[in-house]
């Protein structure tokens, strides 16, 4: 497609941006940047540098992180992720979603103290 086109393409699955920077993508538009931004930056700092395997390593704790998204209610968790990384409260979703329990909440603080 990018050598057909020219177009710029851009990674929009949080879990895939190192491997769509390998495909050609150029940056990415993911929902995860909004806690993870230095973490993106760096990705494609060692991509360009050509440390693919250091790009991958710090892609790896990104995925640890939604993983646990993922296992927690998606949307709510990854709004609790943003909150607990950036320490700005960033409230809970709208109805129908529930809020975290207790216990999923902690789930998603670990895997942010973990992996960030």
């Amino acid at each position: 497609l990018i050598e057909a086109t020219g177009a710029f393409v851009y990674s929009g699955a949080d879990e895939c941006f190192a491997y769509a920077l390998m495909g050609g993508a150029k940056g990415a538009i993911g929902t995860s940047c909004n806690y993870a931004v230095e973490k993106f930056v760096e990705i494609k700092k060692l991509f360009d540098e050509g440390k693919v395997k250091e790009c991958q390593a710090v892609q790896h704790r990104i995925n640890n992180i939604v993983q646990a998204i993922v296992e927690t209610r998606g949307l709510p968790a990854m709004k609790y992720a943003t909150t607990v990384a950036t320490g700005i409260d960033v409230g809970c979703c709208r109805a129908p979603f529930r809020e975290l329990t207790g216990e999923e909440k902690k789930r998603i603080e670990k895997a942010v103290a973990d992996n960030l």
